[in-house]
């Protein structure tokens, strides 16, 4: 892979694409910056521990409006007590538990 791409530059029309850690990044800056969620990242490239500067990792965009879970939510209110919807919901975010001050896209 060249290592002078600047791999950032392909975020903006892509929904999936790789990233080069740079400093000062992190999974939840990440997250915000790209429309996806932590479990995704973490999901998408099975990391254990965070990605060092020139790491490469895979990014995915996640369609949907951005939810921030609030403390008397759970995954029944906020799918409007629609089981597969609920289950959709779960499966686009890569995740099976939600917390309050998560990012979900609906």
């Amino acid at each position: 892979m060249n290592e002078n791409l600047k791999l950032t530059d392909v975020s903006s029309y892509k929904k999936r694409f790789v990233y080069k850690i740079e400093s000062g990044d992190d999974i939840y800056s990440l997250a915000k910056k790209f429309h996806t969620t932590v479990a995704a990242i973490i999901a998408d490239n099975a990391l254990t521990t965070p990605p060092e500067k020139g790491e490469l990792i895979v990014i995915e965009k996640i369609d949907g409006r951005e939810y921030i879970v609030k403390p008397t939510d759970d995954i029944n209110t906020i799918s409007g007590g629609d089981s597969g919807r609920a289950f959709e919901i779960l499966r686009k975010n890569k995740t099976d538990v939600i917390y309050a001050g998560q990012t979900l896209y609906l």
